[in-house]
């Protein structure tokens, strides 16, 4: 226990700032103010965070450097679906993905999309750019006027903010179409 070995709070804060190497700064005030019955959890608090904090490694995230990556990330969130699911994706300015995001699921032939909910999230994601990706599980590859509209809409919400719609995909029969490359996708 360290408070049987430092039972003075300023020696256990100073033995906490030493084995950490991170000045405690307000948490040593707290420390040394806390009620006697949750000092000792006080202490275990602020060491399984430092430990958390130095040991936890958050994953790399992709940086999409060629069409190939792409695709293959695309490919292998939505082929094979049994239902309908619209998927965005958030990119900061290296296009790197700060978030891969499943919107909404629907039935065969639908789902529902929230542009509201779209614009907050990229705005609190800070992100530079989007790509939008839903999924034809009956393998029709044409994209819908309902799909066109709902990109135009979203482009509009997005221009006002400076930030940018990269493309719109859909996977059908295991392939992907790109809004962008059928000439669907203007001025964004």
């Amino acid at each position: 226990k360290i408070t049987g070995k430092y039972p003075d709070r300023a020696d256990a804060c100073d033995f906490l700032e030493k084995m950490t190497g991170v000045p405690l700064g307000k948490t040593r005030e707290k420390l040394m103010s806390a009620p006697e019955e949750f000092y000792e959890y006080d202490i275990l608090g602020v060491l399984k965070g430092h430990l958390v904090g130095k040991f936890y490694v958050k994953p790399e995230l992709p940086v999409f450097r060629d069409h190939a990556t792409l695709e293959a990330h695309c490919r292998m969130k939505l082929a094979g679906k049994p239902t309908e699911e619209f998927h965005v994706m958030y990119l900061d300015a290296n296009f790197r993905l700060l978030e891969h995001e499943e919107h909404s699921k629907g039935n065969i032939e639908s789902s529902n999309v929230y542009v509201d909910k779209i614009m907050q999230k990229a705005l609190n994601k800070r992100a530079k750019s989007l790509i939008l990706l839903h999924n034809h599980p009956v393998t029709e590859n044409m994209f819908s006027s309902q799909d066109i509209k709902l990109t135009e809409d979203i482009i509009a919400m997005l221009k006002p903010c400076g930030l940018k719609l990269y493309d719109h995909y859909v996977i059908a029969g295991g392939i992907m179409y790109s809004m962008r490359a059928s000439g669907l996708l203007n001025k964004s």
